[in-house]
């Protein structure tokens, strides 16, 4: 009996199997940088195209008339900035006004009092006077209201001191008529404390009669 051909023979090695991996191809650095080079030109042909089909043309087809206007500005321009300085100094330099120099007011002069004559000063004292002799002799008789008279003897003394009187008495009288204030007061001081006016009054009376001597009265 024939061996069939296709059925391997008893005894004879059997093939092992293997792992076979491809050859690693290594990156080709000059084809990329080739690549890159060629991009560039192309994107710097397409730009360059662009630029010389539109943008200068339309450069070249702009109205040449703005030139002289700008040269004409020019000076106009000049002139405002001229104009700006020699402002400035003016106003720096311009000087300041002097302050007016406030005077005084001039107090107008008091005009002269007319001073009275003798008979008028003795109808203007005359009264104020009297009422000082009764006021006294009031006190003296009921000393219960003596501090009542003396404050309104007091006044009629002072309207004595403020009176108008002949030039040639002025400072006498007005001298007597102080006295006769002071005294006064040291009545109205006694009946305060309740002390014994005889005196106090003793001594007013002394002055009264002093100013109706300068009076005439």
């Amino acid at each position: 009996m024939s061996q069939d051909p296709q059925t391997p023979q008893q005894g004879a090695p059997q093939p092992q199997p293997q792992w076979v991996f491809p050859e690693k191809r290594k990156p080709k650095v000059g084809r990329a940088i080739f690549v890159v080079v060629l991009i560039l030109l192309v994107i710097g042909a397409v730009g360059g195209a662009i630029w010389w089909l539109f943008v200068l043309p339309n450069q070249d087809a702009v109205d040449p008339t703005p030139t002289p206007t700008t040269s004409t500005s020019s000076p106009a321009a000049t002139g405002t900035a001229s104009a700006s300085p020699s402002a400035t100094p003016g106003a720096t330099t311009d000087p300041t006004p002097a302050p007016t120099a406030t005077t005084a007011p001039t107090t107008a002069p008091t005009p002269p009092v007319d001073l009275p004559d003798v008979e008028t000063f003795r109808a203007t004292v005359g009264p104020w006077l009297d009422d000082g002799s009764q006021g006294l002799d009031l006190m003296t008789a009921q000393p219960s209201v003596a501090a009542q008279i003396a404050e309104g003897l007091i006044i009629d003394a002072n309207n004595l001191h403020d009176a108008a009187s002949p030039a040639d008495l002025t400072d006498q009288w007005r001298a007597a008529a102080n006295a006769y204030i002071t005294a006064l007061e040291q009545v109205s001081a006694t009946v305060k404390d309740g002390g014994d006016t005889t005196a106090a009054i003793a001594d007013a009376r002394t002055k009264l009669l002093a100013l109706r001597d300068i009076a005439g009265i």
